[in-house]
């Protein structure tokens, strides 16, 4: 961009390794988005399947798309830091081949930043999520989305406590793959630092733990940016599924095919398919870099737990549950919580386990009421259409600040009558659920309120019942005659 066309303001970037059969999905859902401050960044990883055709097709009909290449097949983390490297200036978000945009994602973030000029990191929390029918899971076809609309800022203190101590989640952080907008100047700050943009393994985690320090604030909305998407070449389906693809979950973590490999996993952790693992890597990563502040306490024990707990609760073969149990007792090991691990092969059963365990496990994640549909019937067979859809129920949630349901789908084409009117009852009862929920939190409040009018009643009444029986004690002893008394009266009467 030259003097006359200023670096753009936001950044999409779009790092691709042989993703043809998503790619011109995601793709469209980033050129609907409207303004000239946008710019698409494209990274090639030296695909086989023709992804780099179909981007530059995209490319020669919009001008904001820029297509890079790396001169090597690079590492998953090499390579997002060479196409982050592209961004200059302004805001970015990570989207994998199989994601997508929202409608009007970056028109919100543009509004946000112009709201909230202090804030460096936009999180869309409780981003609407859709896993491609060729899946072949119980979620395939379906989109599940948040009813509540949020706008809430979160102190990242507090946050990255939760995660420290194994009693928060990573996606409650900003996380920019696929859901928040943050700050280049963050990423430039960790290169002046270490050298490396993405010091680290595993990237996703990364990025949300680094922008959380970087900021004191961020700000968490609904609706908010992407519509994260699992497909059947996605990372996360063959690595954390039980019915993943083994020779795919293998050839990510020995980067079969890559020409320059990635920064090595943690030697306390290795590889590893649990998600709070990714976690525990990162900020041993993290704080052999000098990323971390000195005083942070960080509860490996919970860490290891969380991650027994999500590994042994999936259906995998008899062959990969031992795996996933040897590798976590090495990590445990390693990390100075080997009792945790002992006691899951004491007790296999997983509620005998967690009953045995020093501590209370938690939910990390605790999203919201969600709506889950299967839109296959309604023909929706890619992050596209899900993202479409999920767009307008959003928007109709809010109708003081968007065009009402029928209007907004009938204007699209790929809409038939039979699909709008579906989407307007889909909507209604989501409002009436909403209104519900809303009622029933309401009245949970009141009830949890008068609930502690009474328990504080009860302590005052038994405070005061001690001190009148403490009461009733002392007049007693100062009415009873001291022992011995009578002896000595007859006596003297006696005498």
């Amino acid at each position: 961009m030259d003097a006359l066309n200023p670096q753009p303001r936001f950044s999409i970037v779009i790092p691709v390794l042989n993703r043809a059969d998503t790619l011109a999905a995601t793709l469209r859902s980033c050129t609907s988005q409207l303004g000239d401050d946008i710019r698409i960044i494209v990274s090639d990883n030296l695909s086989e399947d023709g992804s780099r055709n179909i981007a530059e097709a995209f490319a020669r009909e919009d001008a904001r798309i820029e297509m890079v290449q790396p001169p090597r097949r690079l590492g998953q983390a090499r390579h997002w830091e060479f196409a982050l490297g592209q961004v200059k200036t302004g805001y970015f978000i990570l989207l994998g081949a199989d994601d997508a945009l929202l409608p009007q994602s970056v028109s919100r973030v543009r509004e946000l930043t112009a709201l909230h000029p202090e804030i460096r990191a936009f999180h869309g929390v409780y981003p609407p999520m859709y896993t491609y029918p060729e899946v072949g899971n119980a979620h395939a076809g379906h989109l599940t989305l948040s009813l509540q609309p949020l706008t809430e800022t979160r102190i990242s203190e507090e946050w990255l406590k939760r995660l420290f101590e194994g009693q928060g989640s990573v996606l409650d952080l900003p996380f920019a793959y696929g859901m928040a907008w943050m700050d280049i100047a963050i990423m430039r700050r960790v290169e002046e630092k270490t050298g490396s943009m993405i010091p680290c393994r595993t990237p996703p985690v990364f990025l949300a733990v680094i922008a959380a320090l970087s900021c004191e604030t961020y700000l968490c909305v609904v609706p908010g940016f992407g519509c994260p998407a699992a497909s059947a070449n996605s990372i996360g389906v063959s690595v954390h599924s039980p019915s993943g693809d083994r020779q795919k979950d293998l050839q990510y973590f020995e980067e079969t095919g890559i020409e320059l490999k990635d920064v090595p996993f943690h030697p306390f952790i290795g590889s590893s398919r649990s998600e709070h693992m990714h976690v525990a890597e990162t900020l041993l990563t993290m704080r052999d870099h000098g990323l971390l502040p000195s005083d942070v306490n960080i509860s490996w024990d919970r860490l290891v737990a969380n991650a027994h707990r999500e590994l042994a609760s999936g259906d995998w073969s008899p062959a990969d549950r031992e795996l996933n149990v040897t590798h976590l007792v090495k990590a445990s090991q390693h990390l100075g919580c080997e009792h945790i691990m002992k006691l899951a092969l004491e007790h296999p059963d997983l509620a005998e386990w967690q009953a045995a365990l020093p501590f209370e496990q938690t939910r990390t994640y605790c999203p919201p009421p969600l709506l889950t549909l299967d839109l296959r019937p309604l023909g929706v067979r890619d992050v596209l259409g899900a993202s479409q859809i999920a767009g307008l129920l959003l928007a109709d949630l809010q109708p003081h600040t968007a065009p009402r349901m029928v209007s907004a789908a009938s204007e699209n084409p790929a809409y038939n009558t039979t699909t709008v009117e579906v989407l307007e009852g889909v909507s209604s009862m989501a409002k009436m659920v909403l209104g519900l929920q809303q009622e029933l939190g309401k009245r949970t409040a009141e009830s949890n309120r008068r609930a502690a009018e009474r328990d504080r009643a009860k302590s005052q009444v038994q405070a005061l019942r001690k001190e009148v029986s403490g009461l009733k004690a002392s007049l007693g002893d100062q009415q009873r005659p001291p022992k011995g008394g009578w002896i000595k009266r007859v006596f003297r009467g006696g005498m």
